[in-house]
């Protein structure tokens, strides 16, 4: 066994043995003596596979950030926010992720409204409306029609205590 391979099965262990995802993210961005660079970003590409998903919401989506601060919302109301994330869904460690916008609503009637919309429309979206890729819905979670993207939506939200990771 390669030295990459006991790393990454004791990375594993490790991570097994954490109960808090969180705890997890705090080791993983320690910032290494030589470069400042955190751990979790110098790490092999093996290693890098197991601890990227810990930093995405929903297992997939990474909120963009600039200089270690949140890039601020592209819309903020009373009953939505939409904010611009990177989509690592079926891409490769090290791969450049697509860029996409999530709305996150807390008016059920008016995404419930905006959804049959979307399924009308089918996958061609007007011009300059911007295609669905993931509907995550709290109401289905534990239901027979819950997903498990809807999980770990959920989960997601629950590790951010609601904000996701905005107030």
């Amino acid at each position: 066994e390669d030295s990459d391979e006991l790393y990454c099965s004791k990375v594993k262990s490790i991570i097994s043995r954490i109960d808090n995802s969180a705890t997890v993210r705090s080791l993983a961005s320690i910032e290494t003596v030589d470069g400042g660079m955190a751990v979790r970003h110098v790490a092999s590409v093996k290693c890098k596979a197991i601890l990227q998903p810990l930093f995405r919401f929903a297992d997939r989506f990474e909120f963009m950030s600039e200089e270690r601060s949140m890039l601020l919302p592209l819309k903020k109301s009373e009953e939505s926010l939409m904010v611009r994330l990177k989509d690592h869904h079926g891409v490769m460690v090290g791969a450049e992720a697509k860029l996409v916008v999530m709305r996150l609503s807390s008016n059920r009637a008016r995404f419930e409204r905006e959804n049959r919309v979307y399924e009308i429309l089918g996958p061609k979206a007007l011009p300059g409306v911007l295609p669905q890729v993931q509907v995550y819905n709290m109401d289905r979670v534990g239901s027979e029609s819950g997903t498990p993207e809807d999980a770990s939506f959920a989960r997601s939200l629950a590790e951010a205590g609601g904000n996701a990771p905005y107030d």
